[in-house]
């Protein structure tokens, strides 16, 4: 598992890569910041309460990255059932991200 540290008030990956976080606030926001839409207006507290959703989701796909024979010793049937789960959430993660999107759009339009 890799640490992250607090700079500037952003938590940077070790890595240096972004986090899971600021790239899901990219998707959404594309590159505008918080301090720019909280001074327009716009509700950042319940789109910061999306991202988190966002990466609950991430997070649950995860688990399913490397599925094959050996990884559960389950039958076709079973991983069926699993594909159908894994594209729930996937669909789930993109009407999140495409609902965010919108209200940020029509926010920023009025």
């Amino acid at each position: 598992m890799r640490k992250s540290k607090i700079v500037s008030g952003l938590k940077i990956a070790k890595n240096g890569y972004p986090t899971r976080i600021q790239r899901i606030k990219y998707a959404i926001q594309g590159g505008l910041s918080d301090e720019l839409l909280t001074d327009l207006g716009f509700d950042v507290d319940n789109l910061n309460e999306e991202d988190i959703s966002i990466k609950k989701t991430i997070d649950s796909l995860s688990k399913y990255t490397y599925i094959n024979d050996d990884t559960f010793n389950i039958d076709n049937e079973e991983v069926e059932k699993m594909i159908a789960v894994v594209f729930e959430i996937l669909k789930n993660f993109v009407e999140i991200i495409n609902s965010c999107r919108k209200d940020l759009v029509v926010f920023l339009d009025r």
